[in-house]
């Protein structure tokens, strides 16, 4: 049996920072050293009176119970 755990990962900020793939490797890592590994990634929507589309990541990562 699998435990699956869901990351939020802003792709933009308000102040123009970007996700960059160095970003992804620190968040696999550190999530790794807990015992998490990575699953997949999936496109999510924030959906607000300012922004709306596409701008998250949802970083799945699983662990055998």
């Amino acid at each position: 049996m699998y435990s699956y755990k869901v990351v939020e990962q802003k792709h933009k900020s308000m102040l123009g920072g970007r996700f960059r793939p160095v970003d992804l490797e620190d968040l696999l890592n550190q999530h790794a050293m807990d015992g998490w590994e990575f699953d997949r990634i999936i496109d999510g929507e924030i959906v607000s009176a300012m922004t709306s589309g596409k701008d998250v990541f949802l970083v799945v990562f699983k662990r055998r119970e």
